[in-house]
């Protein structure tokens, strides 16, 4: 009897968590797979159709790396930044809704043992920090090499804390399959660099020095964290829950039937054809195209997907990963700031009133962000949590 009731140990977890992985992605993997490519086709093909509608495409839409900007945004304008606000406050209140009830079950920490790899992580951070916020000319060479440690960091440490807190991260229980994630999360925001060429939301200082070679090599060991980043966040998040699968029953059901989906495919579409038409008005399509692909192409091809589990929890699910891009996007525009290159906005209608560099309606986009993340993360394999040991 005491046999039985003893927890699984770590080695255990992880052979449950590979077998689980392995199944995952045997089951349905045609299907996963046309759902990657039907998203990825949707977005890299119907904005580049949208330039032929245009008179001329600027010579510098081809340049790599991207250094010249051709868009002309608009200034700031009241109209729209309170439009936008009002959006947003009504997205603020309905996350409310969906999270208060729930916070009666928040869970009291069982104070584990903080797993080495999070001191790691902490050391990897704080090096790495220092010598990207540092102007001492002995840290020159380094300065512009920092993002990758700082966030591998960043990784470890917000593993760590979820492992403390639940007996649970994927770093730990995915073991080598986990590294799988770094070179789908570059292939994944190499993806965003695309869509921004067309509506040029932000660029990058250290294009203006880098060969065509050296931007590519280190832009893409950067995006590789961005996944894993999001993951790892989201999995701290949910620790703070007694049941971190949030199963219950359903407030928003997936009665979305194909009609709505095929109509959601239809507006993403529109969205992204148009973008470079309008970049100054559908810039927000970036970040929403996105989102309603995944929904739509996961739904109708995918049984038993992220979006069908996610809308039988009453929304936390989702709620959980916008807010886990958020919180992470706090650390991206704060390390950013004062790092040496760094990233810098230039966003129509809502540029004022920044955040480190970033306009404060710009964090909002972190939101659809999460779930996208989510959607992909689970398109891979992943579960941000094994529902039984």
């Amino acid at each position: 009897m005491q046999a039985e009731n003893e927890a699984p140990s770590t080695s255990m977890v992880h052979e449950l968590c590979c077998a689980k992985y392995i199944a995952l992605m045997s089951q349905g993997i045609t299907r996963r797979i046309t759902a990657l490519f039907l998203v990825v086709l949707f977005l890299l093909g119907l904005p580049y159709a949208g330039l032929f509608f245009l008179a001329e495409v600027p010579p510098a839409f081809f340049e790599f790396p991207p250094r010249a900007l051709y868009i002309a945004h608009e200034p700031f304008s009241w109209i729209a930044f309170s439009i936008y606000l009002f959006l947003i406050l009504i997205l603020f209140v309905l996350g409310l809704k969906i999270a208060i009830p729930r916070l009666r079950s928040l869970r009291i920490p069982n104070a584990g043992p903080f797993p080495i790899c999070g001191w790691i992580g902490v050391g990897l951070m704080l090096a790495s920090w220092g010598i990207a916020w540092s102007r001492l000319e002995v840290f020159a060479p380094l300065q512009s090499h920092t993002f990758f440690p700082l966030w591998l960091g960043y990784i470890f440490l917000a593993n760590a804390a979820a492992e403390a807190r639940s007996g649970y991260s994927s770093l730990r229980a995915y073991g080598w399959s986990y590294v799988l994630l770094f070179p789908a999360s570059a292939m994944f925001w190499w993806t965003f660099e695309y869509l921004n060429r067309f509506v040029q939301n932000w660029s990058y200082q250290a294009s203006l020095t880098l060969s065509e070679t050296e931007y590519f090599l280190w832009a893409t060991l950067s995006f590789s964290t961005v996944l894993p980043a999001v993951l790892a966040t989201k999995e701290w998040i949910q620790s703070f829950f007694v049941d971190n699968e949030f199963t219950s029953t359903s407030a928003i059901q997936s009665y979305c039937g194909s009609i709505t989906h095929a109509v959601m495919v239809v507006c993403a579409s529109l969205l992204l054809l148009c973008l470079g038409i309008f970049p100054n008005a559908l810039f927000p399509a970036v970040w929403v195209a996105p989102l309603l692909l995944i929904y739509s192409f996961d739904s109708l091809l995918i049984k038993n997907g992220f979006c069908f589990k996610a809308s039988q929890d009453q929304g936390i699910e989702l709620l959980v990963w916008a807010v886990a891009a958020l919180f992470s996007g706090v650390f991206w525009e704060m390390w950013n700031f004062w790092s040496f290159p760094k990233w810098i906005y230039h966003v129509p209608y809502v540029n004022a009133f920044y955040v480190f560099e970033m306009p404060v309606l710009g964090f909002a986009g972190y939101l659809p962000f999460g779930i996208f993340c989510g959607a992909i993360i689970s398109l891979f394999g992943f579960r941000a949590k094994v529902r039984s040991l």
